[in-house]
């Protein structure tokens, strides 16, 4: 990894995990969970593991060196980005930096070798139409061929990237740590707009298509609202520290958390304010917020649940004075199975959460 990058790494440690210097070294990863059919995938630093959604029995955990002894020299090292699962088979990129495709039903690696990077594999992987993209802190986004794992092209941002790409019917959009936004054209990832948006810092936010607008958040404080045919900015929002989150667009409005603690919504076709004032959690807020039932569920960075009115941002269960906690971190984003929220706490500790009232579950994984 380049040192500027462990820095910042370094840096967002402290502020999501407080956990002392000599531990940040170490890479633990905080993907969250993923509810696919037949599974619900969970990661921890080490290794993927896929559970049955019903009774949350253990059908395979990859690497597995005690069934399959080829797996030992596998050390995953960390997955932060959310894996991605098409015609059963699920794809993900490791801080290591290799990229794996697995047979959903077997969890075995399907290409003849995990694809290699030459940088750690920040954030998740994207699939488009017949390609599987990956992004790594080497500064290259990789196109990679979704049947082989053979590379098919690559674009290099000439820094590095965090952020987990966006692949769209008509474009890819890849964002870095010094500040630009890409839009590539998915056949040839020649690039689509006259420049990059360029952003006051780095940007480690995933982006998100709504509408005609692509919203993506940064180390600069700001959500940037920026139109996704010409790449120019469309309005922006500035908080009192970092949009980590991928926001969530529902009915027109904006809900994103940051990292000063709070949520935001903002009217989608203008940036402005609806609620009243902003939600402010415990921590910092990393995880995406989740709207179901009515009720917009929100983690904090310490596994603080809240349920909020998404009208007006007032609690409907949960507090401040005696949270409810998962009871320990979650930089991860949630899952919906059925009408329950799925969370992971960092290690891969699964939780199950009422979106009507917040009661939870801690899920006991069987073999």
């Amino acid at each position: 990894m380049k040192a500027s990058s462990l820095g910042l790494l370094a840096v967002a440690a402290v502020l999501f995990l407080g956990t002392a210097c000599a531990t940040i070294a170490t890479p633990k990863g905080w993907s969250g969970p993923l509810a696919v059919d037949g599974a619900v995938l969970i990661s921890s630093k080490n290794n993927i593991t896929a559970v049955s959604p019903d009774t949350f029995v253990r059908l395979w955990t990859f690497p597995d060196d005690k069934r399959f002894p080829e797996d030992e020299d596998i050390k995953l090292d960390g997955i932060y980005g959310t894996p991605v699962t098409a015609a059963g088979v699920v794809y993900f990129g490791a801080y290591n930096g290799d990229v794996y495709a697995l047979d959903l039903e077997a969890g075995r690696p399907l290409w003849a070798q995990a694809f290699q990077t030459d940088g750690p594999v920040i954030g998740g992987v994207a699939l488009g139409q017949d390609i599987l993209y990956a992004a790594s802190d080497d500064g290259i986004l990789y196109a990679i061929d979704p049947e082989s794992g053979v590379e098919r092209d690559r674009f290099d941002a000439g820094e590095s990237i965090w952020a987990t790409p966006l692949a769209t019917e008509g474009a890819v959009y890849v964002a870095t740590m010094d500040g630009e936004l890409y839009a590539l054209d998915p056949a040839t990832l020649d690039p689509l707009w006259s420049g990059p948006f360029q952003a006051g810092a780095g940007l480690v936010s995933t982006p998100l298509l709504a509408g005609d607008t692509i919203l993506i958040g940064g180390m600069d404080r700001e959500l940037h609202a920026i139109n996704a045919a010409s790449g120019r900015e469309v309005w922006s929002f500035k908080a009192d520290n970092w949009f980590w989150t991928q926001p969530l667009v529902a009915d027109g409005v904006v809900y994103a958390g940051s990292l000063d603690g709070n949520v935001y919504a903002l009217a989608l076709s203008s940036g402005d304010p609806i609620w009243p004032e902003p939600f402010a959690a415990a921590k910092a807020v990393r995880a995406a917020p989740i709207l179901v039932g009515g009720t917009l569920v929100v983690a904090d960075g310490k596994g603080n649940i809240y349920g909020l009115d998404p009208a007006t941002g007032a609690l409907r269960w949960g507090s401040l004075e005696t949270p409810i906690s998962l009871g320990g971190d979650v930089l991860g984003h949630p899952a919906l199975l059925g009408t329950e929220v799925l969370f992971t706490t960092q290690g891969g500790t699964l939780f199950r959460i009422n979106p009507q009232d917040g009661s939870l579950q801690r899920v006991t994984l069987q073999t």
